[in-house]
């Protein structure tokens, strides 16, 4: 036996051996309401972004708290996120000079 042929049997993979498990046919509550919360959500975000006052849209914190849990996974148009992101980016600033400065210009 060459070299090749050797290198032929040892690499050859036996796709036989995976096991078949079966699927969890039973419908879960919990999932299906963090999913129906999330779909709201998402609904939320589409209509209030897309909508001429995008730039004075107010976002609930309960959409705050889905964007943070599952943002890096939720779909998005191009235009929805870049607007979310403006959004989101002013009012950051807004709250970090109420920060530093709580009491504004009172000079």
């Amino acid at each position: 036996m060459n070299r090749e042929d050797r290198y032929n049997i040892t690499t050859k993979r036996n796709q036989n051996n995976v096991i078949q498990f079966p699927k969890n046919e039973k419908p879960n509550p919990k999932s299906e309401a963090v999913n129906k919360i999330i779909a709201e959500n998402l609904v939320f975000i589409n209509e209030n972004i897309n909508s001429k006052n995008w730039d004075v849209v107010v976002i609930p914190d309960h959409v705050l708290y889905t964007l943070s849990t599952f943002g890096e996974v939720l779909e998005l148009e191009p235009i929805v996120a870049r607007r979310l992101v403006a959004n989101l980016a002013t009012e950051l600033g807004k709250k970090r000079i109420e920060i530093t400065d709580p009491f504004g210009d009172l000079i």
